[in-house]
């Protein structure tokens, strides 16, 4: 709202009556939008609030750790990220439908259907196994995993890289007896 002095208030540029009242509800008006914006914010704030109360104790999927390389059967270790009053025999596990798999824009291979899916508590900690019977041939792997629990559905991108396996130095050297100075597939040359 304005201020005028008693002088402006004498000359002709003096608002009226009418400027006055529109002038107020105005005011009002805008106190009004910012209250009225404040409580949607809160509301907001608090269905925010509801909803992450809701998924942080919903179970989730922990960091992919691969156990196996190119040429050998899958093994793929998922920590489940479980609380304790969690039923582990409620969580279902399998490859995502074929609509999720174009939405996510993975394409889906007919091997993706032969993953096993298994969780193990034995070691105090709840985690999924995925693996397959038959060795892998591709280096990479690329799949979409589905958990099923009683608090929705979670869907999770697993893109894998396989590397051939690496000689470990502690091992001992293969050596064919019948072929001296012969170890595995590389030559032995004697100075």
């Amino acid at each position: 709202m304005r201020a005028y002095s008693t002088s402006q208030l004498h000359k002709s540029t003096a608002p009226t009556h009418l400027q006055a009242r529109a002038e107020l509800s105005m005011l009002k008006a805008s106190q009004l939008t910012v209250s009225t914006m404040q409580r949607i914010r809160l509301l907001l704030a608090l269905a925010a609030a509801c909803l992450f109360a809701n998924l942080s104790q919903a179970a989730g999927l922990g960091n992919t750790e691969l156990k196996s390389h190119l040429g050998e059967p899958l093994l793929l270790e998922i920590p489940l990220l479980i609380n304790a009053h969690d039923d582990i025999e409620q969580l279902h596990f399998g490859i995502a439908p074929q609509a999720v798999y174009q939405q996510m824009q993975v394409e889906r291979s007919p091997g993706h259907n032969s993953l096993n899916f298994r969780i193990d508590n034995s070691r105090g900690k709840a985690v999924l196994f995925i693996t397959s019977h038959n060795p892998v041939h591709e280096p990479y792997l690329h799949f979409v995993l589905e958990m099923r629990s009683p608090s929705g559905v979670l869907y999770k991108d697993i893109p894998l890289l396989l590397d051939t396996p690496t000689i470990d130095e502690k091992s001992p050297p293969i050596h064919d007896p019948g072929q001296p100075g012969r170890q595995g597939n590389a030559i032995l040359l004697q100075p």
